[in-house]
């Protein structure tokens, strides 16, 4: 990104009435604050010169956003250019840019006057005016794209702000892969990191359990560069497609109150019934005739930890369709009530599994893969037996591994579009593993 060694911003039609003033014009002052302080951003260092309109000269007149202008930038304030009554002010300011060698206007001028004229050349203007727009409330700047953006950002694609779990006004250095272990990637000798509040946009997310939790990491395009930092400190932006696998526990564990709903999905068999109990525990015995459908929405009556011999299991009692009674917590998802306004909007992706040589039994693999898939709202529907391969076989274009693989020739996923559309596109990644 080009460092400019002086900006100078064109606010000369900022609080004018003027019939000369451009659609494409600083007119606002809102308009004109959100330029200086996103240029401030980029170019903590680099002086700044506003040229505004002689009835903003003082502080007289200034409405909220002049005001916290003039506490932001005194000096650019003090800098302005009390230009003559009935001088040409465009040319004024062009001629005081082109006295800063590096100097750069933020306008929407193209000076075609002045090219014609012989007083700028075509080249400097191409090179050193800055235009903008301001698009759903967002200020873009060519010159401050971020670097290797891709191009096909359609619907649906994900941009965030960036905020810190343990403290909002905390920069987070990105690193080169999902990973803690990895270090942070340097740029010129400096640590490549992301401002306190500055929207990116996402590229890519990779999921894996680490210690039974599942962990999540999100692959950036931020204005220092590219890079990898946790999902927990994203959030989303409005306008944009909801960013997905979003923090917190695991909707198998949060805990069920009283007054809450959840929804039945076996752990052994999400198309199984359960059959509810008298009281919490195995020993209980089953309530006569009240079973619990497959994805059959329940009301939470109470939960009770029980004591086992591996432990204590938490038992919840719930009121479903046949009845009342109680089953074991883990065959319970919790769903927020906004997340089951939008369950029925769902995409089916028929497709071939392969493992990469995770090493895991299938039934451990399944698992992972499903605590995956849950943070993003996509569900492993079915599958097709899994076939094990050597491990010096290669399959669908894979490369050898040292542990043996499986292989499933179809399994079936169902899940919110814009998830299922990001899994097929290799946009989201899922670790099972560690691979």
């Amino acid at each position: 990104m080009y460092n400019p060694a002086r900006i100078v911003v064109d606010a000369r039609y900022v609080g004018s009435s003027a019939d000369t003033v451009g659609p494409g014009d600083l007119r606002l002052s809102g308009q004109l604050r959100c330029c200086v302080e996103r240029l401030r951003h980029a170019f903590p260092r680099v002086p700044f010169d506003i040229f505004i309109n002689q009835h903003h000269w003082s502080a007289t007149n200034d409405d909220a956003n002049l005001a916290a202008l003039r506490r932001q930038e005194p000096r650019a304030f003090q800098r302005v250019q009390k230009v003559p009554r009935g001088a040409d002010l465009g040319r004024v300011m062009l001629l005081h840019a082109l006295s800063f060698e590096g100097g750069v206007i933020l306008t929407s001028d193209k000076f075609q006057q002045y090219i014609a004229s012989g007083v700028v050349s075509e080249v400097w203007v191409d090179a050193h005016v800055w235009g903008f727009v301001f698009g759903r409330g967002e200020l873009v700047m060519p010159q401050l794209a971020p670097v290797n953006v891709p191009q096909n950002i359609g619907e649906g694609w994900w941009r965030a702000c960036h905020e810190r779990t343990d403290k909002a006004s905390l920069s987070t250095a990105l690193r080169g892969q999902p990973d803690l272990l990895g270090a942070p990637l340097q740029s010129r000798g400096k640590i490549v990191k992301v401002a306190p509040q500055e929207r990116v946009s996402v590229l890519q997310l990779s999921t894996e359990l680490l210690d039974g939790e599942p962990s999540t990491w999100a692959k950036v395009s931020s204005l220092a560069g590219d890079g990898w930092l946790k999902r927990e400190h994203l959030k989303d932006v409005d306008g944009f497609a909801s960013l997905p696998a979003a923090t917190g526990p695991s909707p198998t564990k949060v805990e069920l109150v009283a007054g809450q709903s959840a929804r039945h999905e076996r752990t052994d068999g999400a198309e199984l019934l359960t059959a509810l109990r008298t009281g919490p525990g195995l020993r209980s015995p089953q309530v006569p005739g009240v079973r619990v459908e497959p994805h059959e929405l329940v009301a939470i009556l109470g939960a009770e930890a029980v004591p086992e011999s591996n432990g204590k299991m938490m038992w919840v009692r719930v009121a479903c369709g046949q009845g009342a009674g109680w089953l074991k917590r883990e065959h319970l998802k919790y769903e927020p009530p906004a997340k089951r306004r939008r369950r029925e909007k769902t995409e089916r992706w028929e497709c071939k599994l392969l493992d990469p040589g995770s090493g895991l039994e299938v039934e451990s693999l399944l698992a992972e893969l499903n605590a995956g898939l849950e943070l993003y709202g996509v569900t492993l529907k079915s599958s097709s037996t899994a076939q094990r391969l050597p491990a010096t076989e290669e399959s669908l274009g894979s490369a050898p591994t040292a542990a043996e693989r499986w292989l499933f020739d179809k399994v079936a996923l169902e899940g919110p579009r814009s998830s299922v559309d990001a899994l097929r596109s290799g946009r989201v990644l899922i670790k099972a593993g560690g691979v």
